[in-house]
């Protein structure tokens, strides 16, 4: 843990801190681009690019599974009813007093 901290606390201060007063989008950019394929490069250096597999502890078990059954159908409906309450709310803010003013995006 304290290896990781380490390696986290540098990276901050080599990829991240001089960025800090740059638009979101370069910040953005660096971390997918730049730490994330750091990280895989240097992973494919240390352990060798060939798939890994992890050794079996628990027997393979199948299970059956279907398309449509009884259990996928209330969760479902709770996922449209989440999507549509989101589409019907009102386009505004409420302020401490209860006024709603309208929600701004940048």
């Amino acid at each position: 843990m304290a290896g990781t901290a380490a390696i986290g606390m540098i990276i901050e201060k080599l990829a991240y801190k001089p960025l800090r007063n740059s638009s979101k989008l370069t910040v953005l950019i660096t971390a997918i681009l730049g730490v994330s394929l750091f990280f895989q490069y240097t992973g494919q250096l240390v352990f060798g690019a060939d798939p890994k597999s992890f050794p079996t502890i628990i027997e393979n078990t199948s299970f059956q599974h279907s398309r449509s059954n009884n259990r996928n159908k209330p969760n479902c409906g709770s996922s449209l009813g989440c999507i549509a309450d989101v589409y019907t709310q009102d386009n505004c803010i409420q302020d401490k007093d209860g006024d709603c003013h309208e929600r701004r995006f940048e």
